[in-house]
Parts: structure tokens; C-alpha cells; sequence
């Protein structure tokens, strides 16, 4: 079942407590057993496919016009695998939470945290129209690593209709278990340098407060932003890859702005 969460962070105070667990009633015994259970991909492999608004780019001499498009991996992949590349601009970052057993973790926080920033512009860049169909709808957050927001983006249109994709908010906290899983879906945009950051989720099992990272300091997360002076590539239906920005429909006019992921959530210049 798919349940995406509709706000983000908050402290856990005693009446929210109170209201979940009763003060007459008997207080839940930690389980050693008990522990959330995180599943992630970054990129994810299959919405990945289907999204032309992520790109990846890269700092190195090598640029992706080496590379060779295959039917079984996307271009976009080939450049993380092969050339080292960042995701640019925009990524997704997909989770799934649960439990253990089925004892309820209350989750009180899923908030992204940044654990290094790096001035740098990426030497190139390469977008790709992978021409598949769309996602149904889903409910999804968005943050900014440069602003420090997150949004909740409620119900996204595209797709077929979806009536699991609730539309009213899911509150500041919420509980899964080995029963009852939660799907999350992040857009995480970066507008200027490189970014290194992880997920930090705060959860509460039975009166034990605990934490659970996706990326690490050791092992982060990164998202590059940044366009100006890039040398752009792109490649359209498994076409070789081109110079030039990806344009809006083949055999037009290549834009000279911004990619477009960047106009969804970077300030315009």
C-alpha cells in the first residue's frame, strides 16, 4: 500500500504522547527486537527511468558522449556507473519503512540533513527523455538543501487515478510495523555546489527514542546544482548521446536555459 507521508518533522510532547498512550493504561516493554526496518534507493532504479527532469553531470575530463546507450540501462545510469557522475539538479529519493515485528514505532521526524558543502560547478552535464510512461498519482514531499525546506506536495496529477494517494495530511507523526509499511517519496533539489547529506528518521519504540540514517557522512548522499558555463549533453529514446541541452520535443530548437528540473524549485536568475 502506498503512503506517502504529508509532513515531515516535529517534537513529541507529552500530550501527543499522552494521546497515543494513555497514562492509565499499561506502557508498551521495549522489545530488543523492535528496531525500524529502512529500504532505499537513491536514484531509484525504476522511477529513475520513467523521469526526465533528473540528469546527472559530472566534474571530470571524461565526458558521456563516450558512452554507448543500451536497451537494457539507462544513459543517465551508465554516467553515474561509468564516469563518476552526480545526479544534477534533482533526484528522488525513495523509502520504505517498517518494522521488525509488529510492535508500532511511532516516526516523529524525516529530515534531511546536509553534511558538507562544496563550491563547485559540474564540467558537464546530461539530460535524457527516456520515453516512458508516467507514475500514478502519488503523495510526495520536496526539499531544497540550499533553502533548508521541506514541503509537502500533497497528491501529484499525472498518471492513472490512484485512490490509495490520500489527499488530506498525514500529521506530524506516524506509525509503521512489520504490517503496516509506509512508502515515502522525496524530490530532493540542489540549486548551487555539491552537495553531501543523508536522512536522519527519529522514531519511538515503545519510550525509547531512536535514530536511523539513509547516507552517512562516511557514505553520502550527493546532488549537484549549477548550469552556467556546463557543457550539456543529451540523448533522447535511446538515440546517441548529442551536444546541447535536451530539447522539448525532437528535432527542435535546443533551449538555452536552465535544465528544467532547476526551474521547478532554484530561485530564477
Amino acid at each position: 500500500m502506498l503512503l506517502i507521508i504529508g509532513a515531515v518533522a516535529s517534537p513529541l510532547g507529552d500530550r501527543l504522547v499522552d494521546a497515543i498512550w494513555p497514562t492509565p493504561a499499561p506502557q508498551p516493554t521495549p522489545s530488543a527486537a523492535a528496531k525500524l526496518i529502512t529500504i532505499a534507493q537513491w536514484p531509484p532504479d525504476d522511477p529513475y527511468l520513467c523521469d526526465p527532469t533528473i540528469a546527472v553531470a559530472g566534474t571530470g575530463p571524461k565526458l558521456p558522449d563516450t558512452l554507448t546507450p543500451s536497451e537494457s540501462e539507462d544513459v543517465r545510469n551508465m554516467a553515474l556507473r561509468q564516469l563518476d557522475a552526480v545526479v544534477w539538479y534533482h533526484g528522488v529519493l525513495n523509502m520504505t519503512l517498517t518494522g521488525a515485528n509488529s510492535e508500532p514505532l511511532l516516526i516523529l521526524a524525516v529530515e534531511p540533513k546536509v553534511f558538507a558543502r562544496h563550491d563547485v560547478t559540474p564540467a558537464w552535464g546530461l539530460e535524457a527523455e527516456p520515453g516512458c510512461g508516467g507514475p500514478s498519482q502519488v503523495r510526495h514531499l520536496q526539499t531544497v538543501l540550499d533553502q533548508g525546506t521541506v514541503k509537502d506536495l500533497g497528491v501529484s496529477n499525472g498518471g492513472a487515478d490512484n485512490p490509495q494517494a490520500k489527499a488530506a495530511p498525514f500529521g506530524p507523526t506516524f506509525t509503521v510495523s512489520r504490517g503496516d509499511a509506509a512508502d515515502i517519496k522525496m524530490d530532493v533539489y540542489a540549486c548551487q555546489g555539491l552537495y553531501e547529506f543523508g536522512v536522519r528518521i527519529r522514531y519511538l519504540d515503545a519510550d525509547r527514542e531512536l535514530n536511523t540514517w539513509i547516507g552517512t557522512p562516511d557514505k553520502p548522499l550527493r546532488l549537484i546544482g549549477s548550469w552556467e558555463g556546463v557543457h550539456r549533453f543529451h540523448s533522447q529514446f535511446g538515440s546517441p548521446v548529442s551536444p546541447g541541452a535536451l530539447p522539448a520535443a525532437p528535432d527542435t530548437q535546443l533551449p538555452a536555459g536552465p535544465p528544467a528540473a532547476a526551474t521547478l524549485a532554484c530561485p530564477k536568475k
